[in-house]
């Protein structure tokens, strides 16, 4: 394989691998919001 296509499957995995990250961070994210919302919920409905 010559250079041009070494860089370019290079960029490929990065972008794929950026991306797949972003999906991540997003799920975990809403997951945490999820959980405060549902625990301040409870406290609330305790009252």
């Amino acid at each position: 394989m010559d250079k041009e296509g070494k860089d370019m499957l290079a960029k490929k995995l990065t972008d794929n691998t950026a991306k797949m990250a972003h999906k991540e961070l997003i799920k975990k994210a809403s997951n945490e919001v999820f959980k405060q919302y549902d625990n301040t919920f409870k406290k609330l409905s305790k009252n």
